[in-house]
């Protein structure tokens, strides 16, 4: 066996543990935000067939960043934001867009202070009044550091990357390092080399010339190798050569935009406020009352997160990578794949009647995706749509993939 093929299946052992362990880290997430485990049980099911499967078990990143990005959603839900702060870290040094995760911490101390300040509005007593302003203070400077742990890793790669292409340097803090500009290399026919500071044998370091992105503001490496190989940009991949990449898309895209407008329709009087205000203060309808599963209050910052990275996926970067983008970094669009697909309560109480007594591995086996996908011309044509995109893309993301054949 050679080298190369004993890293693949190495690569692919990890990723499966790793998509073992996110699909675990999501059922604690679901049952702590939906406050229901059925729900959550099955949420855990559909993300082990979701349309990305092929790249959770490929030499990828997506398992990874599934893993530590839910794993700090739940921390971060039970309380703990440093230490959700520190695998969130984890996820921006896994990929990019864990930058995003900002928000959540952002979020969820910008609750806590409204919170803090009706609080302080209702109180009568100084003391209690400059004791909750203090602790007001402490938060937001708590979630500053957060915030700085979680950009440090994208920070730090494009500093190096700068030190060893930009300057003369030999040393990147405790570390050697060989700078471009004193790099040899036998290829000098690539055209790419000079861009990146490969320079051939003859030119000497003195009269190396630095890549141009080195004089841009920032100077960021990412920037530029994203705009200049994948032709990131706003409206730069909207060409009629990109069309069938388009379609790709269309599925993730309208089960995403189905789960936002579902959401905002039956909770627009909850989400106007943003959230922030207690229920008792704001005015919302008796229906919003006590909800849970898919429409609970604690739902609305990760539909937010997904209507970010979807409107940024189709606007700026490649549209197709939506579908692994979305299902390696967003719960919500399986909660609702799970609310979606609930059947009926007579076809519940009679699946369900021994449930309590079965193992984990039978209900496994006997859970009611399993036995959707099972009777599949039993179902309603909602629940069929759902898992039969769930399924084609699975099966079909493997055959195009293995080939290399243009995926998502």
């Amino acid at each position: 066996m050679s080298k190369h093929s004993a890293l693949l299946i190495i690569a692919v052992c990890i990723n499966v543990v790793f998509f073992t362990l996110a699909a675990i880290f999501l059922y604690w997430l679901s049952w702590q935000v939906l406050k229901d485990e059925k729900m959550a049980f099955r949420a855990a099911i559909l993300f082990c067939i979701n349309p990305a499967g092929v790249f959770m078990t490929a030499a990828y990143t997506e398992s990874t960043f599934a893993m530590v990005g839910f794993l700090a959603m739940y921390l971060l839900e039970k309380k703990h934001p440093v230490v959700s702060a520190l695998i969130f870290m984890l996820s921006t040094a896994t990929r990019s867009n864990g930058l995003v995760s900002c928000g959540f911490i952002l979020y969820f101390v910008m609750k806590n202070n409204f919170r803090k300040l009706f609080a302080v509005y209702n109180a009568k007593q100084l003391k209690t009044i400059c004791i909750t302003l203090l602790s007001m203070v402490a938060e937001l400077l708590l979630s500053l550091i957060c915030v700085v742990l979680i950009v440090l890793p994208f920070l730090i790669f494009q500093y190096f990357a700068y030190v060893k292409c930009c300057t003369h340097n030999t040393k990147f803090g405790f570390f050697q390092i060989q700078p471009i500009s004193q790099a040899q290399n036998e290829q000098t026919g690539d055209e790419d080399f000079n861009e990146f500071g490969n320079t051939p044998d003859r030119v000497t370091p003195q009269l190396f010339q630095f890549p141009a992105w080195c004089n841009n503001t920032p100077p960021l490496i990412y920037s530029h190798i994203q705009e200049k190989y994948w032709n990131v940009g706003l409206f730069k991949y909207y060409e009629i050569k990109q069309i069938p990449n388009f379609i790709l898309a269309v599925p993730m895209v309208t089960l995403c935009c189905f789960a936002i407008w579902k959401y905002f329709g039956r909770r627009w009087n909850y989400i106007k406020y943003l959230g922030l205000l207690p229920r008792k203060v704001k005015k919302d309808s008796k229906s919003d009352e006590f909800l849970t599963g898919f429409y609970g209050d604690d739902v609305f910052v990760y539909i937010v997160h997904m209507a970010a990275l979807m409107v940024f996926n189709v606007l700026v970067v490649n549209v197709q990578i939506v579908t692994r983008f979305i299902a390696s970094s967003c719960p919500v669009i399986y909660w609702f794949a799970a609310a979606m697909t609930t059947s009926s309560v007579n076809h519940q109480k009679s699946t369900n009647r021994n449930q309590g007594q079965q193992t984990l591995f039978q209900k496994v086996v006997s859970n009611e995706v399993v036995q959707q996908v099972m009777n599949f011309k039993g179902n309603n044509r909602k629940t069929n749509l759902i898992i039969g995109y769930f399924l084609l893309y699975n099966v079909v993301g493997i055959t195009m993939h293995c080939n290399f054949l243009p995926w998502t």
